[in-house]
Order: structure tokens, then sequence, then C-alpha cells
């Protein structure tokens, strides 16, 4: 049935609405605008725009599935990170604003440093970390690690799309793995991990995220432990870690680390002062055995 913008949208947020979507209004709007091709702006001004049957199609398909909360990034393939859009997909963790205080961070650390940088991303998903980071600083160069297959091939469109694909490299393996034994060292270290407990309850759309780039065992700390006890032995000495932390787990993760020989060196909070970063140094050069 053939409708105009005005009607789809009227008729999509009150889909929305009745299955309890937060933002109907907007969501509605983000999926009109990816089916169309038409910016929202344009949606808005223009109301009486008739929408092509093929997408009107899409549309109402596109409405079922957010209405069963899975995610509007997933439908749009589309997420902005740090002012940059980012190919994602059900293959990779949904990039956060909160990850944005853990590349200040690295940002920050890196800008002290003479020399040209090496960057280690562990469990780069979408590489949203790795790639800002090549993005901000043009003599930087990255290694980027992660379990998924179907991930690294998400961060190499991502790459493309950035231009800085001539400066990644892309290793599969489980944290840092694919690098022991190498005798490579970076002068950073970064992981957004997963850090949910098997046990602990999410939010309806995280259900749809990749089960491995979210939960992470019974505590939620599994993967910070194995972070800490093998990463020290692919830093230079005078090298950082910074992590991003779970809501409500900084202090344990801290003491996890502290436990392993890392010296927590700063701590940073998000807009509701919730400590959500972690920058750490071992302290030791001699990192750990296998």
């Amino acid at each position: 049935m053939a409708a105009n913008v005005r009607d789809a949208l009227r008729e999509a947020e009150k889909q929305l609405a009745r299955h309890n979507i937060k933002m109907p209004r907007n969501d509605a709007l983000v999926l009109l605008s990816a089916v169309t091709g038409q910016r929202v702006e344009t949606l808005l001004a223009h109301p009486e725009l008739q929408v092509r049957e093929h997408d009107l199609s899409t549309y109402w398909e596109w409405l079922r599935k957010r209405a069963r909360n899975y995610p509007l990034q997933y439908l749009t393939g589309q997420q902005e990170f740090f002012g940059r859009s980012f190919v994602v997909s059900p293959s990779v963790l949904i990039p956060r604003p909160e990850t944005e205080i853990v590349v200040q961070a690295c940002l920050d650390f890196l800008a002290t440093l003479e020399k040209p940088a090496t960057v280690l991303d562990i469990g780069t998903g979408s590489g949203c970390i790795a790639l800002t980071l090549l993005c901000e600083i043009s003599s930087l160069t990255a290694c980027a690690v992660d379990i998924s297959r179907e991930a690294l091939q998400v961060v190499t469109e991502n790459s493309q799309n950035l231009k800085c694909d001539d400066r990644l490299e892309l290793l599969q393996g489980s944290t840092v793995g694919p690098l022991i034994g190498t005798g490579r060292r970076f002068d950073l270290a970064v992981s957004n991990p997963p850090y949910v407990a098997l046990s602990d309850s999410v939010e309806p759309e995280v259900r749809h995220e990749p089960g491995q780039a979210v939960f992470a065992g019974q505590s939620g700390l599994e993967v910070y432990s194995e972070i800490f006890s093998k990463t020290a032995c692919v830093l230079a000495s005078t090298g950082r870690l910074i992590l991003e932390t779970s809501f409500g787990q900084t202090e344990k993760i801290a003491q996890l680390g502290k436990e392993h020989g890392w010296h927590e060196m700063e701590r940073r909070p998000d807009l509701a002062g919730i400590d959500r970063c972690l920058v750490l140094q071992h302290i030791s050069t001699a990192g750990p055995t296998r």
C-alpha cells in the first residue's frame, strides 16, 4: 500500500510505541532515512513525499524487527563513534559512547610520546578504537586482535572506508594469544573486553549482540584476568594498558590488575561520574609466561 512520508512515520511511530520502544519517533525517522536514502532533514521538510513501494515493504519489515528489540544499528548497518560512521553487523558489538572515554585516554597518553607509536587493540570488534586512533594520529600504526573471523571482516571494511588500512594489522585469536612468543612490543594496549556475568540481566537489545563480545563467565571478570596475565609480555617497559571497565566493577578490576602486577595510574568517569576506564602500567619489565 502506497504512503507518503507523513503517513509512514505516523504508523511506524504507533507500532514502535505499542511495543515500548524507548524512542519510537527517532527510530521511525532513522529507519525511513536508511531505507529511502533521504536525509532525516529532507523527510521532515517534505512530509508529502511518496515512499516507493519497494522501500515501504522493507520499512515495514525493519519495523517488525525493531519492535522485537532488534538493534537499530544492525538494521541500518551504521553507528557513529567519535564523529565517524562505522559499519556494524550482528558479528560485532555496537560501539557505545562510554568507549569514547577510553579512546580519549589513549589519545592523551599517545600525545606524551615523542616517537611514532604502536597500539594493540585487544578484542577489536568493529575496530572502532584502533581505527579512531589511527584516524586521529597519522603517524600511528596498530595491530587489532579478535577471536571472530567475521568481526575482522567488519574491521577490514571499516579500515578501508576510513582509509587507514595500510597502517593496520589484523590477527585472529584470543586476547594477545597470537603475539605471545613473537618478541613484539607495543607502546599501548587497549581493550573493551566482554564484562557481563552470565547470570546478569541485560537490555533486550543486547541479547542480539554477539555473546562472546558481551558475556564473560560467571563473574564477568574472566577476560580481564586473561588480559592482565598475558599482556605485559607484549608491552614496552613504559607502555600502558587502558581498559574499559564495567558498571560498578572498576574497583574489583583494579584489584585484579594489582594481583597480576599492574599499577593503576588513572581512572576516568563517564558523564554520570561512574568510573568506566582504567589506565595501568606493569610494575616489571618481565612479562608473564604462557
